[in-house]
């Protein structure tokens, strides 16, 4: 009786050991297959230049305004601006939005502009509202103090403005009116506190502009520059007589 328990021991223990080589035999080809067959690297990817930040209409766009995501190179539209656009790239401070760009938002030529290019203008200026301009006399600017971004009060004075002893007198035309651009600058360098120039572009309502063009055409307009630090107050001095008016620039209709 115990021979034959020893050889049903020695037949199952052999068994084992045949299935287990056999096992080892397969998972040993199945590595080697693994190891021979291609692994997949993915799409070819390129840096595609997007909004840091939420960009407003007129914004102006440098490099820390942006910044570089991967994509995919063979979904990459081509309008799209890439590492390979370093024209493009390089021009950004003299650029500005066109519309609001969202952050992660591309940016590429047809949601911007640039100094020189048609519409510059019409990027900067408040929705709804209007572009006016002014000449100034280069010998009465006082130096050119106002710069563009800056806000001013707009006072009107002729002959036709007088009090009841026939003195000529001054009126507020537009209180905290903003300042577009100055003669084709619609900014200043940097560092730079003074613009001389000839012509004033100023940011007006719709309801405004009428009014404006009868007082430039009839009157002398004198552009008088507020305060950074109420800038967006509207509550403003009442007319006053011209002795008593700071004049920074002059313009004659």
């Amino acid at each position: 009786m115990s021979k034959m328990r020893l050889l049903i021991l020695l037949i199952a223990v052999g068994a084992g050991g045949a299935a287990f080589f056999l096992v080892s035999s397969n998972e040993t080809e199945n590595v080697n297959m693994a190891a021979l067959v291609p692994q997949n690297e993915g799409p070819e990817m390129v840096r595609v230049l997007v909004a840091a930040e939420n960009l407003a209409q007129g914004a102006v766009v440098n490099a820390e305004k942006t910044k570089w995501v991967k994509w995919p190179k063979s979904s990459v539209p081509e309008f799209y601006i890439t590492e390979e656009n370093k024209e493009f790239y390089d021009g950004l401070p003299q650029t500005r939005t066109r519309r609001l760009i969202r952050e992660n938002e591309a940016i590429f030529a047809q949601n911007t502009v640039r100094h020189g290019e048609g519409g510059m203008m019409a990027a900067i200026m408040t929705p709804g509202m209007r572009a006016v301009t002014v000449r100034v006399s280069a010998e009465q600017t006082s130096g050119g103090f106002i710069l563009p971004g800056d806000r001013v009060d707009v006072f009107a004075f002729g002959v036709d403005l007088q009090d009841s002893d026939g003195r000529p007198q001054s009126k507020l035309l537009l209180p905290n009116v903003r300042v577009l651009a100055i003669d084709q600058l619609v900014d200043s360098a940097e560092g730079q506190s003074a613009i001389i120039g000839r012509t004033v572009t100023l940011e007006v309502t719709p309801e405004q502009v009428k009014r404006f063009i009868a007082s430039r055409e009839n009157q002398t307009m004198t552009l008088v520059l507020r305060s950074i630090f109420d800038a967006n107050n509207d509550n403003t001095m009442t007319a006053t007589e011209p002795d008593q008016v700071v004049i920074i620039r002059y313009g004659q209709g």
